[in-house]
């Protein structure tokens, strides 16, 4: 029976080293000591350099730093140029972690045209807006896979490269794994990968967890159209449920409020031919569901299995109702 190193090198930790060891293969040294995982190490620097849209230079040392001012991972390229890591594997950015590792290497000394800033993350995320807006670029898993997929192709053997090969490919799978399951057998995988492919088909929104005394979710957010004042209408999946929800802001008077929207909403609903209906419980708060879709949003094919295009048909019905309601036109799904 085959086994996988990474099956069992589950931390964060162990893929911080992962990256540290393909990343010293770049160092110039190293190409007369295996030459494809030379040329494999300095296309994951290449990679990181595109990113930021500069050239690399020739490289002749790489110096690996761990957990450096608790930076993940510190590349110094022949000590010019600082690449800083911040790694994730299903974890996300939090509590500006960002921001302070973006200063901590700034104090080091490096300008900022010898500083990259790189977020990897391995799992599938809700969104990388945050990352982005804190100056850095996101490596994920597919472009990990790419770079593998080509050292295999130019004939690499070598152990830990094709066990992390593997091991991303399988993580491909579990996030795939929406596609085969009927949706009552469907667990956070298959959602985050569901709402993963939603994003990527809308062109917006993101998914996240929700916590609550019930073990909480996986919903998807979308349709915000950053109204100028008063409430914000939005739409959220709650796994099965569709909703049609506001952000109340700052208004005194929530149930003026929610009592308007449910109203606006049923009457664009109507005049979309969407059916919807009040929520089994009013809340009432800053954000509060108004109506929920009156059906099953998620739409199977013959075998009982996701039919991604009819669904996606329901929820840019759903995107019109609300558009409806801000007078806005309502996008066409890629």
């Amino acid at each position: 029976m085959s086994t996988n190193l990474f099956d069992h090198a589950t931390s964060e930790l162990s893929q911080d080293a992962a990256l540290c060891w393909l990343a010293q293969w770049a160092e110039a040294d190293n190409g007369a000591v295996n030459p494809l995982l030379h040329r494999l190490g300095k296309a994951f620097l290449e990679r990181i350099y595109t990113l930021h849209g500069r050239e690399m230079p020739a490289v002749s040392r790489v110096q690996v730093r761990r957990q450096a001012e608790h930076i993940d991972i510190l590349l110094v390229v022949d000590g010019q140029t600082a690449i800083c890591i911040e790694d994730k594997r299903g974890s996300r950015e939090h509590s500006g972690q960002l921001q302070r590792y973006r200063a901590a290497v700034e104090a080091m000394g490096y300008s900022p045209d010898r500083i990259l800033l790189v977020y990897v993350q391995t799992w599938d995320q809700g969104s990388f807006e945050d990352v982005l807006r804190a100056g850095f670029q996101v490596v994920e898993r597919k472009d990990l896979t790419g770079l593998l997929d080509a050292y295999k192709t130019w004939g690499g053997e070598n152990a830990i490269a094709t066990d992390f090969h593997d091991h991303l490919c399988g993580l491909d799978g579990e996030f795939a794994c929406y596609r085969e399951r009927p949706p009552a057998e469907w667990d956070h995988f298959c959602w985050m990968g569901f709402y993963s492919e939603l994003r990527k088909r809308m062109g917006e929104g993101g998914w996240f967890h929700a916590s609550n005394p019930a073990g909480g979710f996986y919903g998807f957010a979308w349709g915000m159209e950053g109204q100028p004042e008063g409430p914000e209408p939005y739409l959220q999946l709650e796994h099965r449920k569709l909703c049609f929800k506001i952000d109340a802001r700052d208004d005194a008077d929530p149930r003026r409020v929610r009592a308007e929207w449910a109203q606006r909403i049923r009457d664009a609903a109507g005049a979309e031919g969407l059916a919807v209906r009040k929520p089994d419980r009013w809340g009432l708060g800053k954000t509060m569901t108004v109506q929920i879709y009156d059906g099953e949003y998620l739409q199977l094919d013959a075998e009982g299995r996701l039919d991604l295009e009819a669904t996606l048909s329901v929820l840019q019905s759903a995107s019109s109702v609300m558009r409806r309601c801000c007078g806005a036109t309502p996008p066409v799904c890629s």
